[in-house]
């Protein structure tokens, strides 16, 4: 927007996309965005999304509701 680098907690993006081209395209808007922004333009698309932001020391994870039937269910992995 500005040209300068991005100056917020997103450290990174995932965008699960039929087209890679349109994946990458919309992971780089969303980085650019930030992740309220982001949330709130993918949601509104329907988009898979993925994020990671860093908070203080630590880093939260969240993501869209159709990025949610890519995610395993850590607690069966951990079982077998």
């Amino acid at each position: 927007r500005t040209g300068y680098p991005v100056s917020h907690d997103l450290v990174s993006v995932t965008v699960i996309h039929d087209s890679a081209m349109l994946a990458d395209a919309w992971a780089t808007a969303f980085a650019v965005l930030g992740a309220a922004q982001g949330r709130a333009v993918a949601e509104a698309r329907s988009l898979a999304v993925y994020f990671i932001q860093r908070v203080g020391e630590d880093f939260v994870h969240s993501h869209t509701p159709a990025f949610a039937p890519y995610l395993e269910d850590h607690a069966e992995v951990a079982s077998q």
